[in-house]
Order: structure tokens, then sequence, then C-alpha cells
């Protein structure tokens, strides 16, 4: 295999990866009501700040207020879902 090729399907494939990471999720995320304050994102672009949200989770206490309103939300949700 040529190196070029080699290249070319390691891409394809961490692509499929991450695609495959995002068709896990819920499909409830999409029907989701907007966010107050958020602007307008697609559907994957969404899914990708509940996922970052979640994995870097942050307490409420220690939250920086200027992050994404859709990552506020998501970090509100999870500490609901804790109580």
């Amino acid at each position: 295999m040529v190196r070029g090729e080699a290249d070319s399907l390691f891409t394809n494939l961490n692509r499929a990866a991450k695609d495959w990471e995002r068709i896990r999720m819920s499909s409830s995320m999409l029907l989701e009501a907007p966010v107050e304050g958020g602007s307008e994102v697609d559907p994957i672009e969404e899914i990708r700040l509940r996922t970052w949200a979640r994995r870097n989770y942050t307490p409420a206490h220690k939250r920086d207020d200027t992050l994404h309103p859709i990552i506020l939300d998501e970090m509100k949700r999870k500490d609901e879902e804790a109580n």
C-alpha cells in the first residue's frame, strides 16, 4: 500500500469512528427546544456541544458562565440527573 493511500484510509476510518460516536447519541437531543440565549446550531454541532459538556462536566459552583449556552444547559441537565 502506498503511503498516501494508507493516510487516506486512516483518515476515513477516523472520520467513520467519530460519525458512529455521534450516531450513538440519543436522538432525543435533536428534538429539544432551542436553548435561550443560544445561537442557532445544526443538530450535529448540538450533539458535539452536549457530548463535550458531559465529558468535561464541572460542578455548578466551578462553571465558567461564558461557556456556550448549550454546554451550560447540558451540564445543568447532568446536575438534575444526579439529584
